[in-house]
């Protein structure tokens, strides 16, 4: 059916990870997940599911463990998965109290995020996940200017899917 073993691969386990996680087998598709990982790298188009994912079922730990390490691969990436990366990597660090890291991860992520928000395919939940990345990471270090274009940004989805995504992302 597919002329490349691996993308055919991907596209299987990429598949079931979704049809666990709808069915709410969510350690198994993580599983699936990573499987889909280890067969075809970061790809945009699922990553953002997986790490929230992680996020809920292994909270901090989980994430800091899942965003793949290599970040000197990142430059490499497409723009969408680089926003993502960044965008976790910088609520991470927050989380973990490293305030310096956080906003360099902001700052790093916030070309990323621009360009990938031109693109129609972030019009869903990646860009969901990265506006309210930005917008609580920026709220928490006090970035105000970064805060009042994630809320701008954040305005062009419905707002009862933000106020459920948002639960996920809120920091103590």
């Amino acid at each position: 059916l597919w002329k490349d073993s691996a993308t055919s691969e991907s596209m299987v386990t990429l598949a079931l990870a979704r049809s666990l996680r709808e069915l709410g087998r969510r350690q198994d598709a993580i599983k699936a997940y990573r499987s889909t990982l280890k067969i075809s790298g970061v790809d945009s188009g699922w990553l953002s599911e997986y790490l929230s994912l992680v996020l809920e079922e292994d909270g901090l730990d989980g994430l800091v463990r899942a965003i793949p390490a290599n970040d000197k691969a990142w430059p490499r990436l497409d723009m969408r998965s680089n926003a993502l990366l960044n965008c976790y990597s910088s609520w991470a660090a927050l989380a973990q109290g490293d305030e310096k890291a956080a906003f360099e991860k902001l700052v790093l992520s916030t070309p990323y995020f621009i360009s990938a928000s031109k693109q129609p395919m972030f019009s869903t939940h990646d860009g969901i996940v990265c506006g309210l990345i930005h917008q609580v990471v920026a709220e928490k270090l006090g970035e105000s200017k970064y805060m009042a274009a994630a809320t701008k940004y954040l305005g062009r989805f419905p707002a009862e899917q933000v106020t459920a995504m948002r639960k996920v992302f809120l920091l103590p």
